[in-house]
C-alpha cells in the first residue's frame, strides 16, 4: 500500500518510512537496507529520533514506549506510559521526551535517561 517518508535522522543516515498497514521501517541510506521494522499507528508524529541520531523512540497502540538502537535494531528499553502515544518528541538536548495521549488531553514528559 501507500507509504509516507518521514523526516530524516539528525545525521541524515536514516529514513523512516511509514506504510499504510502501520508498519514503520527505518532505512539506512548508507547501506541501502532496512535495519529496523516495527508496528505502530499511522501517524507521522508517532516517532522521533534522539538528537544523537543513534536511537529512536516509537509509540505503539499499547501503553508502552520503546527506545530502539538504530545500529542493530535492538530494543534498548521500554518505558510503561499511562496511555497509548499520539505524538513523541525529544527536546533538542535529548534529555527529555514528551508524549501526548491519543484521543485524550494528556501529556507526559519523561527523563530520557530513564527509558
Amino acid at each position: 500500500g501507500p507509504s509516507y517518508a518521514l523526516p530524516l535522522s539528525p545525521d541524515g543516515a536514516w529514513l523512516p518510512v511509514l506504510y499504510q498497514d502501520g508498519n514503520l521501517e527505518f532505512w539506512n541510506l548508507n547501506q541501502d537496507r532496512v535495519r529496523l521494522s516495527v508496528p505502530t499507528i499511522i501517524r507521522a508524529e508517532i516517532m522521533d529520533f534522539h538528537p544523537d541520531g543513534r536511537r529512536v523512540a516509537v509509540g505503539h497502540r499499547s501503553a508502552k514506549l520503546p527506545l530502539y538502537s538504530l545500529a542493530d535494531g535492538e530494543e534498548l528499553k521500554s518505558f510503561p506510559i499511562p496511555f497509548p502515544a499520539h505524538c513523541v518528541r525529544f527536546d533538542p538536548s535529548g534529555r527529555r521526551l514528551a508524549i501526548t495521549a491519543y484521543n485524550q488531553r494528556e501529556a507526559l514528559v519523561l527523563d530520557a535517561d530513564s527509558i
